[in-house]
């Protein structure tokens, strides 16, 4: 009477085994430590090329990156 067979887990049952698996996996992989071991380096880079990507040479800005503060904002950047 209790062979594999006929014990099928009903719907909820399986729901309910599937989410916990991927509860534990979640947690498993989300670790603080290897979040921001991955996330600080992924964001670091964004803001790395947009900074370098104002500047011209060595303590000269871009015209791209004046504009913006003589237009928009109305402040006097010295030359």
């Amino acid at each position: 009477m209790s062979d594999p067979q006929n014990m099928k887990l009903s719907f909820p049952a399986v729901l309910v085994s599937a989410i916990g698996t991927a509860k534990r996996l979640i947690q498993t992989l989300a670790q603080p430590r290897l979040a921001q071991l991955v996330l600080r380096p992924a964001l670091a880079v964004s803001f790395w090329k947009s900074g370098i990507l104002k500047w011209h040479g060595f303590l000269l800005l871009n015209d791209t990156a004046i504009d913006p503060f003589t237009q928009e904002f109305q402040l006097h950047l010295p030359d």
